[in-house]
C-alpha cells in the first residue's frame, strides 16, 4: 500500500566523464552554481511503477508542459 506521508528527494548530477551527453542546460546550471548537482526533483509517495520506477514524481520545467507528475527510474533518459 502507498505510504501518503512518504516524500523522497531526487538529487540529479552531472556525470562529468559524459559530458557531451549531458544537456546543455545541466552543464550551465553546474557552472553557475560550482557543483555537480544541477535540479532537485521530489517524489510523493511510495508506490512503485512500471519497472520498479518511482511515481509522482514532481517535474517543474519551462516548457508547455509547466508541472506534471511523472514517473522515473532515476536514470538519466539520455
Amino acid at each position: 500500500m502507498d505510504d501518503p506521508g512518504s516524500v523522497t528527494l531526487v538529487f540529479y548530477a552531472v556525470d562529468t566523464s559524459k559530458l557531451f551527453s549531458e544537456p546543455f542546460l545541466n552543464i550551465v546550471a553546474a557552472i553557475g552554481q560550482l557543483s555537480r548537482y544541477t535540479h532537485v526533483e521530489i517524489a510523493i509517495g511510495s508506490a512503485a511503477g512500471s519497472s520498479g520506477c518511482m511515481t509522482n514524481v514532481s517535474r517543474v520545467y519551462n516548457d508547455s508542459v509547466g508541472v506534471e507528475l511523472a514517473d522515473r527510474t532515476g536514470m538519466n533518459p539520455k
